[in-house]
């Protein structure tokens, strides 16, 4: 329990006064608004300079032309060496004048975006300095491409998920942006050969993956290939297009497809065979040269602190002894006495009420499930936030050629033209896989009031620069999530399915092995197997979707932690507020307050609420 000294917050607060209670001074206020025009100069530049570098961000955000400052809409990014080079340069520089901003005088909003934006940046030109990996304002990641990104997979699901067909020109743009595609492939190709020969190369089952993958967007003739198919349904009913031009249009695509971007994909299908018979099979990225360095700074990255491996290891720990002993009494309540909780889980995961069959059938009433569950929850949300967003979302089925290695579930923000809803997506590989009272906490997670209502509420609601809708700050993004899994247990999601409740708990308990199964994979060179039993003996979760989770965190070093260490840290801001505040708490206020100014690094959401804090006593 965290109990602030309140002596300190007294001073704190007369401090406060003593330094903003004076004359004002019109000489200041001037240079203020001086200042403030060139700092928004600045972060606008920011924007522009990276999105003429990605054009495919600039699409998935759903911004204009006028916006972006140049039509984008039939590029793709510059996969190439000399591409990756010329970004990773402008980071630099960027950095340089974003340093070069003195912040005590800025407004505050202002003030949060500079250091949300430096920080940003700080950590992209960091990680820049190892010299391999993919590096964005995002996220980062030590190979080339792997199972879950990559132009090979990213352009495809651009073209299917989020390129508008709606007049005939948009039809050329997705054309040229296809057109395109089989040189990403054999830039990416290049470099991941480039970086073997530096020692630096996935191990040899997640190229196994990466191999299926690439077969399976090779697979069949052009005709009937989900890039030319797509292609032809938008087309159908455009009103600006005749029968003759979408024949031809038709003709290119699949020409495109199999002159171009099948042999691609089978060249980069024989690389990855090939470096399949040299590549190691451990998955930790301590191997590496400078790998441990490397774990260190993308940990930091990924868990919006400086605590060791090991410490984050030992706190995994804790937490799941905590947990299990939770989920232990929640079972024996309903009457699942025998056997070890993994047995128990599985037991309940197999009961015919539980179970969906693995058919078309099947998975259809498991999405009719999930969406009337998040109508149910969508109604619930004014418990949460004074003003919900109106952004709709919709539940949808993870693609046959991406679902062999996709995770379980994930959310694709709406974009900001409006031309779509958000996305919720969900691996229906293997129904098996999500016994029912495994949905609802998934749902909350990536929906209401998860994932959804935190970007959408930050759209509508917060004018962010646009920068800052281009930085995805994964440990307050998937706190957030992790944290909604709470509100709706808390608010009575499962008062009525005490299964369901069961689940909640699970998930939070997979929450708290991924700190100890990433710190061990990537610090204490545990090899996969060891990783896989240990996930499945501590949540009871099918050997198949944890195998897909331990080749996630192979690829993907850190990011694992980034869920229950933003948790835990919104949980602990929230109790103390509650302590400090005691009847003039209020849920919804400090809800505004976390969400109120858009993902940001989590020492500036904790100054946030100190600030809420303090002007709340007055």
């Amino acid at each position: 329990m965290l109990r602030p000294n309140l002596f300190q917050l007294t001073v704190f607060i007369a401090s406060l006064c003593v330094s903003s209670c004076g004359a004002p001074n019109q000489s200041g206020a001037k240079n203020e608004r001086k200042t403030s025009t060139n700092i928004t100069a600045l972060l606008e530049s920011a924007a522009k300079q990276e999105l003429a570098y990605l054009p495919e961000t600039a699409s998935q955000l759903g911004i204009s032309a006028e916006v972006a400052g140049y039509s984008f809409f039939a590029d793709i990014n510059d996969r190439s060496d000399a591409g990756i080079a010329r970004i990773a340069l402008q980071r630099i520089e960027t950095l340089a004048k974003l340093e070069d901003v003195e912040v005590d005088e800025l407004p505050t909003d202002l003030a949060t975006s500079l250091l949300t934006v430096r920080t940003a940046y700080r950590n992209v030109v960091d990680m820049q300095a190892f010299g391999h990996g993919q590096v964005s304002l995002g996220f980062v990641r030590p190979y080339a491409l792997d199972q879950l990104s990559g132009g090979y997979i990213d352009v495809p699901d651009l073209l299917l998920n989020r390129q508008p067909t709606r007049v005939m020109d948009e039809a050329l743009f997705y054309i040229e942006r296809l057109a395109g595609l089989a040189g990403a492939i054999d830039d990416e190709r290049r470099k991941l050969e480039a970086d073997e020969r530096r020692g630096i190369a996935p191990p040899s089952f997640i190229l196994e993956r990466m191999q299926l993958l690439a077969i399976a967007l090779a697979d069949g003739d052009a005709p009937v290939h989900p890039l030319v198919r797509t292609l032809e349904n938008q087309m159908i009913g455009l009103p600006d297009i005749s029968d003759s031009q979408r024949e031809q249009i038709s003709n290119q695509a699949r020409r495109i497809v199999s002159t171009e971007i099948i042999p691609a994909y089978d060249r980069l299908s024989e690389t990855l065979a090939d470096m399949q018979t040299r590549a190691s099979d451990v998955p930790g990225i301590w191997q590496l040269e400078h790998g441990e360095e490397y774990y260190a700074a993308v940990l930091n990255f990924y868990s919006g602190r400086s605590a060791s491996p090991a410490e984050i290891h030992d706190e995994g720990l804790q937490l799941v002894e905590q947990l299990t002993a939770r989920l232990e009494r929640a079972l024996q309540d309903q009457g699942f006495i025998e056997g070890t909780i993994t047995e128990r889980l599985t037991q309940i995961g197999e009961m015919p009420d539980q179970q969906y069959p693995n058919t078309e059938e099947g998975r259809q009433a498991l999405l009719d499930r999930l969406s009337n569950q998040m109508l149910a929850m969508q109604s619930r949300t004014i418990d949460f936030i004074d003003t919900p967003p109106a952004t709709s979302v919709s539940v949808m089925q993870v693609p046959d050629f991406l679902a062999p290695t996709a995770p379980g579930g994930y959310y694709i923000a709406a974009p900001a033209d409006g031309a779509a809803p958000a996305l919720f997506f969900i691996n229906l590989r293997d129904t098996r896989e999500w016994p029912a009272f495994t949905l609802p906490t998934l749902l909350y997670h990536e929906t209401w009031p998860g994932h959804h209502l935190e970007s959408a509420l930050v759209a509508e609601q917060v004018s962010l620069p646009l920068i800052r809708q281009m930085i995805w700050n994964p440990t307050f993004g998937e706190g957030w999530a992790v944290y909604a899994e709470d509100l709706a247990y808390e608010f009575g999601a499962y008062s009525d399915d005490p299964m369901g409740e069961l689940g909640y708990l699970q998930s939070l308990l997979f929450r708290a092995a991924r700190l100890v199964t990433d710190t061990g994979l990537h610090y204490d060179r545990w090899s996969r197997q060891r990783a896989i039993d240990y996930l499945v003996a501590t949540t009871g979760q099918p050997a198949s979707a944890m195998a897909t989770e331990v080749d996630r965190y192979t690829v993907w070093p850190g990011q694992a932690t980034s869920y229950m260490s933003g948790r835990q840290t919104l949980r602990a801001l929230r109790e103390k507020a509650q302590i400090i505040l005691g009847d003039n708490f209020s849920l919804k206020s400090f809800h505004a307050v976390i969400l109120g100014d858009g993902p940001r690094p989590m020492s500036i959401v904790e100054q946030d609420v100190e600030a809420w804090i303090i002007d709340t006593l007055g």
